[in-house]
């Protein structure tokens, strides 16, 4: 987390056409979790066989600079092109 109160004026992008991506390496995301979130965002480390990973958020305005995201809580993962959908 970047600040303990977060900024009530700033909108987070949430889709990749939102935010310039030519800087990003890694695979893409799209997250949606077990309680309904969604989060897309870039991840160097994901592998289904592991229990979780790290996910950078994809707006960097965002006040979480990396989110660690169990695997479990987690319904359905999409990489790629798709996560841009």
């Amino acid at each position: 987390m970047k600040t303990l109160h977060g900024s009530l004026e700033c909108k987070e992008k949430k889709k990749f056409e939102e935010v310039d991506t030519s800087r990003h390496y890694g695979l893409k995301m799209k997250l949606l979790f077990n309680d309904g979130e969604t989060v897309r965002g870039i991840s160097l480390g994901y592998s289904k066989e592991r229990k979780g990973f790290f996910l950078v958020p994809l707006d960097p305005d965002s006040n979480n600079e990396r989110i660690w995201v169990v695997a479990d809580a987690v319904r359905e993962i999409v990489t790629g092109p798709r996560a841009e959908m």
